[in-house]
């Protein structure tokens, strides 16, 4: 996954993407589990700048889930 790509840019382009793809979607069906695989270990990256990215995913990415949630019950 880019997301954990040696190159800062790199996983904060793709940290970045993966943050739009939530945004966006609110009728696909996500592949939860692997937002969170590749996000997850982005919150403990060295760059201040990627773990910002990643919890601004994180957090968007949860409350997709919960409205889903919400939305099936």
């Amino acid at each position: 996954m880019q997301s954990h790509n040696k190159d800062k840019f790199i996983r904060l382009t793709a940290v970045s993407w993966i943050r739009e793809f939530v945004l966006v979607s609110e009728e696909w069906g996500l592949p939860y589990s692997q937002l969170f695989d590749a996000l997850l270990p982005c919150l403990l990256d060295e760059e201040e700048e990627v773990q910002q990215a990643s919890d601004n995913a994180c957090k968007d990415l949860m409350d997709n889930v919960s409205a889903r949630r919400a939305a099936d019950a």
